[in-house]
């Protein structure tokens, strides 16, 4: 027995049999301070029917006059959406009964909109550049005045009566209708993102859906996949947010999907989202457009907007998001979804540029604007605006970065401290004493500490446990509280590893052959092979002048070495294969790194090689008696010679070491 489908499996199913067809009608309230036909204020909140007059209230003989800011922000937005603005429009009465319309008819645009033919750029899907564009067309755009509230709940006897409130009796809308382009309830969700976006970019709405400024409502139909012809629509009503869009959507195309696959009929009709149950409830019959019986307005004169008039108005149209989003790519070079995201609001847009300017890396401000800066806005639930960093104050902090006062570790910190209470970054530093340390001398001497209180570590760390290496970084920073500059660190800490790795091997040579002897040398030292200090903390190069170790020799040292039998390393003609662990192993990759170094003329060094063991520590005395006093006659650097003792018949290998300071 198969199992049995869950009831989102079979919509799912469904969704892919039929194809959502969805157009969207969205309100949206002008910013104007006064009403669209008197002149009644516009500001939410006041105390009921505060705002009204009897213009609003639709007194007998009381006509309306047209508010032309009104006119110009719709304009405005017309524009902005490509539409085509038509010089002359005419208002009509949309006749219906409802008890928060006192006139009995609402007074909008029928037959001659102001705007018709327009669209919009939407990015659906994801994608490397932000998703597959899409256009949407607009339908028209239209003036109207919007309606009173009835208000349900909030009054003792609430349960048996309803109140109205009329100070949104003629507040001005623009009515912005898309063309059934849209095929999913994400679709719908873009569409409406940008066209919010666009809106408060032009400043002609605040677009704030809580308080009614923005109002959306759906038209919804389906048809099996493949067939040209629309299906029987449905209006989805009280979509008054973003998510109860999308959710709505969603669950009256799996609805109808079920009517047609059941071999039933889709009525067309008004439909309310409820969101307790998370579903749409049948409302009543959908009017068809002769049943508001619009007929023009007799006491308004049609709406004229001059070639003139139109061109004045294109002019205060500001950057649009797409235009900035491009020039934020090609300008700044920024990703898409960084330009996207820094690009969501006008104001969002002018403070990275801002900071962006200051600072000089454009980048890095995308990186802390969006990351940082959002980031703790979202956690105190504050708005750009009530930011406590200003653009200034963050670029001082990027500078510091910049010019290496403090490294982006320290920056979060000083940052967290300047969100808090609005100080300076150089005050921040000053206080805390966050100074970042550049100084090579002083990183050194943390790393050499480091690395002498951490034997065991540096042992596995020779031994090829590269994940030591992030170990003793870590420590350096411990011990510098952060403040050590990360580059620094890992550079110097390489060489001071390298260093380590030589004195070791000598340290064990002299315990086992005695005293180094020094030479005199002429002329500047070469580039070291490789480089080390000794317990005094001197530092020393390493040359290689001869690299023939066989099996034998190789085995020889290793044995004398490590004071142990062990893994010979096995080294022949500049070819070597490492044993399991390796203390001198650095060095010797010096060497094998060195290969058969061919010299132009002879070195310029002194070179001395034993040919036999030495025996006789007076001799070795008398040549470091010699070198001592020839080295108070000058102060030329001078180099040491290491005569590793020889196997029978096999030459030495060579290693000049020469002071560097």
């Amino acid at each position: 027995m198969g199992a049995t489908k869950s009831t989102a499996d079979i919509l799912e199913a469904l969704k892919e049999k039929y194809e959502p067809v969805i157009g969207l009608e969205v309100h949206v309230q002008l910013l104007t301070r006064s009403k669209i036909f008197c002149a009644c204020s516009t500001r939410f909140g006041d105390p009921p029917n505060t705002n009204t007059c009897p213009v609003c209230l639709g007194l007998p003989g009381a006509l309306p006059v047209l508010n032309r800011e009104a006119v110009a922000k719709a304009v405005k937005a017309a524009l902005a959406l490509n539409c085509r603005v038509n010089r002359l429009s005419r208002f009509a009465r949309k006749n219906y009964f409802y008890p928060d319309l006192p006139k009995g008819y609402q007074i909008s645009q029928f037959d001659q909109p102001l705007a018709e033919h327009g669209w919009i750029v939407i990015r659906t899907g994801e994608g490397p550049q932000g998703g597959i564009e899409k256009r949407i067309g607009i339908t028209r755009l239209h003036l109207e005045e919007d309606a009173g509230k009835s208000i349900h709940d909030g009054y003792p006897d609430s349960y048996e009566k309803t109140y109205v409130d009329l100070n949104r009796s003629g507040v001005p809308l623009a009515e912005i209708v898309s063309e059934p382009d849209l095929r999913s309830s994400e679709e719908a969700y873009d569409y409406l993102t940008r066209l919010k976006q666009i809106l408060l970019y032009l400043g002609v709405s605040d677009c704030n859906m809580e308080e009614g400024s923005l109002r959306c409502d759906a038209n919804v139909s389906v048809r099996p996949r493949g067939q040209k012809e629309f299906g029987v629509k449905t209006e989805v009503k009280n979509l008054n947010s973003f998510r109860y869009l999308q959710r709505a959507l969603d669950y009256e195309i799996g609805r109808q999907a079920q009517v047609l696959d059941g071999g039933g009929k889709i009525e067309q009709e008004t439909r309310l989202w409820n969101t307790q149950t998370q579903r749409t409830m049948g409302m009543r019959s959908k009017e068809y457009a002769h049943d508001y019986r619009y007929f023009p307005e007799p006491d308004l004169l049609p709406l004229v907007v001059s070639e003139a008039w139109q061109e004045e108005i294109r002019q205060t149209i500001p950057e649009l998001p797409d235009a900035k989003q491009r020039r934020f790519i090609e300008g700044y070079g920024l990703s898409t979804y960084d330009a996207e995201v820094l690009t969501a609001t006008q104001e969002l847009a002018g403070y990275y540029e801002q900071v962006a300017g200051k600072s000089g890396d454009a980048k890095l401000a995308a990186n802390w604007v969006m990351v940082e800066l959002l980031g703790a806005l979202n956690a105190a639930g504050k708005t750009l605006a009530e930011s406590p960093v200003s653009p200034e104050a963050l670029a001082g902090l990027l500078e510091l970065i910049r010019d290496g006062t403090v490294s982006g570790k320290m920056a979060k910190g000083v940052f967290e401290r300047m969100f808090a209470g609005g100080a300076s970054a150089r005050a921040v530093v000053a206080e805390l004493g966050l100074k970042q340390i550049t100084d090579d001398d002083e990183i050194r001497r943390v790393v050499r500490q480091v690395i002498a209180a951490n034997p065991k570590q540096l042992d596995q760390d020779l031994g090829g446990k590269k994940s030591l290496e992030g170990f003793f970084v870590g420590q350096v920073m411990k011990a510098t509280r952060g403040q050590a500059n990360p580059p620094k660190v890992n550079e110097l800490l390489k060489k001071e590893v390298e260093r380590a790795a030589a004195d070791i091997f000598f340290t064990r040579h002299n315990e086992i052959h005695s005293t180094a002897y020094a030479f005199v040398r002429n002329g500047s030292p070469p580039e070291p092979d490789l480089i080390y200090a000794d317990k005094a903390g001197k530092e020393f190069g390493v040359e290689v002048t001869r690299t023939y170790l066989n099996k034998g020799e190789a085995k020889f040292l290793w044995d004398k070495a490590r004071k142990k039998q062990g893994s010979p390393q096995v080294w022949t003609s500049g070819v070597i294969s490492q044993p399991d662990q390796v203390y001198e192993g650095t060095l010797l990759n010096a060497v094998l790194a060195k290969g058969q170094k061919i010299y132009s003329g002879a070195p310029p060094w002194l070179i001395v090689v034993f040919e036999y063991p030495l025996g006789d520590t007076s001799e070795a005395n008398m040549i470091a008696n010699s070198v001592a006093a020839k080295l108070k006659e000058t102060l030329s650097p001078f180099a040491q010679v290491w005569a590793l003792w020889q196997v029978t018949n096999v030459l030495t290998a060579q290693y000049e070491i020469f002071r560097l300071t």
